[in-house]
């Protein structure tokens, strides 16, 4: 089981907005250093896994696209939690613009009927 699923376990549900397992998997670049993979996604945050430790300098900014799109999405996160091995983390959209959150909540609320849920 991942540490996310853990932590999850764990903490509990306290996200704001619902979270969708995003699938096809989708890579998100950390523009300072690195990149990873996107767990889920909501309009206000997101779950991402890398290879590499991650830390509050490798968030911002970050870019990436939703599977189906050609549009990239810009924008800043800070974390919100992360795990033991620093490699999983939760990411809080910061200073998301309204078009950008829009853009989300379209691409989740297509997918909603036939997507799993993330817990």
């Amino acid at each position: 089981m991942s540490q996310y699923v853990e932590n999850y376990l764990e903490i509990g549900e306290r996200r704001r907005h619902k979270r969708i397992l995003v699938s096809p998997q989708t890579f998100i670049k950390l523009v300072k250093r690195g990149a990873g993979i996107i767990l889920n996604i909501s309009e206000g945050g997101l779950a991402l896994t890398s290879a590499e430790i991650l830390s509050a300098e490798h968030l911002a900014p970050m870019r990436f696209q939703l599977p189906g799109s050609q549009e990239w999405i810009e924008t800043n996160g800070e974390i919100a939690w992360i795990t033991k091995s620093k490699t999983e983390a939760g990411i809080r959209f910061v200073n998301l613009r309204k078009d950008t959150r829009k853009k989300i909540r379209k691409w989740i609320s297509q997918r909603t009927s036939h997507a799993q849920v993330a817990r």
